[in-house]
Formats: C-alpha cells, structure tokens, sequence
C-alpha cells in the first residue's frame, strides 16, 4: 500500500509539473506575441545602433587625433614621389664637391671628405623620411640595395666614426677612396645620384 501512495505523489507531481511547463510555455508565447515584447526590442536595437555609432565616431577622432592616416599617407608619398628634383640636384651638387675634395689628395682633405658623404647620407636618409630608428635597422628595411650592401655602408661609417673620434687613425687616401664610393653607389641605389 505504500507503495502505491508513492506511486499517486509521483503522479500527481509530474502533472503538476506538466501544468506548470504549460503555464511557463504559455506566459512565453504570449510575452513573443504582445506588442510589449516588440516594443522592447526596438528599444534594444536603437541603444545597440546609438552606441555603434558612438563607437565608430569616436574611432575615427582617435585615428585622425593621432594622426595614423597622415603617418601612413606621409609613407606612400615618400615611396610614390620621393623628394623634388630641386633636393636631388642640390644633393648631387654636395657629393661632386665631395669628390673634388677627394681629388686633391691631401690626407686632411680626404678625412673631411669621408666625413661629409657619411654626412650626406644620413640627411639623404633624413629627407626620404627614414628616421627614427638606428641606422642598422633602416638599412635592412631598405630593400633595394643593388650595388652595395647594408654590411658595407655599416663598415664605411664605422671608419667615419672612428676618424671622428679617434684623430690619430691612420687614414689613406684609398680608405677614404672607397668610403666615398661606398656612400656614392648607396645614393645612386636611392635614386639620388
């Protein structure tokens, strides 16, 4: 007999929960047909919508207060057009009397003369906009290097650091033969010379 009681309670609680389920089920299908429901997600899309273009407003003032598109658009120049005519002939106005300097073959006239195309180089660099970073590194980013390599032009300023701060060095005219050259190949490899 009591087994049966426990059976009567299980069935009496499934069909109470059967009932409820159909109650939930029914509050839910009519909270998804009234217009209340509708209402709401209106509401929720307007918000969701608003903040999006909040959102967006406030990407682009970052982008243009920090002025990524002028940086970016400042690069593409830089490849595209990369300095007048006007700077490329005053350049190559510079290193011809870098070259007369080295033609007079006067030990001190050859130490200024690797010294001043070091020089030039680095503003070349400066003008096409490579800056910013250690020389080592915007040599290797410079990929077109043909007929001289980043390795060289590294070498050819060392011995120009060295001539600056180390006056005693011993310094031939064929030293300061090559460092000349060297930075010569590297304009022409810019398209400066």
């Amino acid at each position: 007999m009591n087994y049966l009681n426990q059976l009567s309670f299980f069935n009496s609680s499934s069909s109470v929960s059967y009932f409820m389920m159909q109650d939930i089920r029914g509050y839910f299908n009519a909270l998804a047909s009234s217009p209340a429901l509708a209402d709401v997600v209106s509401l929720i899309k307007a918000v969701s919508l608003l903040a999006s273009v909040v959102l967006f407003i406030g990407i682009v003032y970052l982008i243009l207060r920090m002025n990524l598109i002028g940086i970016k658009a400042a690069a593409v120049r830089q490849v595209v057009h990369p300095q007048s005519i006007a700077k490329n002939k005053q350049i190559a106005r510079t290193f011809k009397a870098i070259r007369a300097r080295l033609a007079r073959q006067n030990p001190e006239e050859d130490r200024r003369a690797a010294v001043e195309a070091n020089q030039l180089f680095e503003h070349t660099l400066d003008v096409l906009g490579h800056t910013g970073k250690p020389l080592e590194e915007l040599l290797s980013d410079i990929p077109i290097w043909q007929s001289v390599t980043p390795q060289e032009i590294l070498d050819a300023r060392s011995v120009r650091v060295n001539l600056v701060h180390r006056p005693g060095m011993r310094f031939s005219h064929a030293d300061a033969e090559r460092i000349v050259t060297v930075f010569e190949k590297a304009l022409t490899d810019l398209g400066i010379l």
